[in-house]
């Protein structure tokens, strides 16, 4: 038989995780939002970065090319401001889905830390035990009871006769 410490441990511990879960899901919600809102702002994906730079670099060189008198071909520009809107629109899809991973996240870990906290309160199955209730009404001022609460009064009744053949 397990010592009674360990229920309570384990519950506060699973009450913590779930604490830490709603933490990481706000933050990846606010982190989500600010790249929702601007999805130039470096720091997301590694690949659309490199993909952007890619891009970047391709319309600077197309440009001096231009400024230099060669003549660049309209596909060539069209096909880059193409891929510019491209990658922004990937960008801020991949900002979105952080954006709910974030939510889904932190709800996920309310309802752990909401399913564990409700069970700290050891005793009876479902809720606080006359413990909990007995030093809550001694700390709201209230007189403490002069007789413990009555348990049976009698034997629970046995099986149900059964039924004449």
């Amino acid at each position: 038989m397990e010592p009674t410490w360990v229920r309570a441990v384990y519950l506060h511990v699973m009450a913590f995780i779930g604490v830490v879960v709603i933490v990481f899901g706000v933050l990846g919600f606010a982190l989500g939002v600010v790249h929702t809102a601007d999805p130039d702002l470096k720091g997301g994906n590694a690949i659309e970065s490199i993909a952007s730079s890619l891009v970047n670099i391709a319309g600077s060189v197309a440009n001096d090319a231009s400024n230099n008198g060669t003549n660049v071909p309209p596909a060539v520009t069209k096909g880059l401001s193409s891929a510019k809107s491209e990658l922004r629109r990937q960008a801020r899809n991949h900002s979105i889905d952080e954006m709910l991973r974030g939510l889904f996240m932190a709800l996920l870990g309310l309802a752990v830390y909401l399913f564990h906290m409700k069970r700290t309160a050891v005793g009876l199955p479902g809720g606080a035990s006359a413990g909990h209730a007995y030093a809550a009404g001694l700390a709201a001022g209230m007189a403490a009871p002069t007789a413990p609460p009555p348990s049976w009064t009698a034997p629970p009744a046995g099986p149900p006769p059964s039924p004449p053949a």
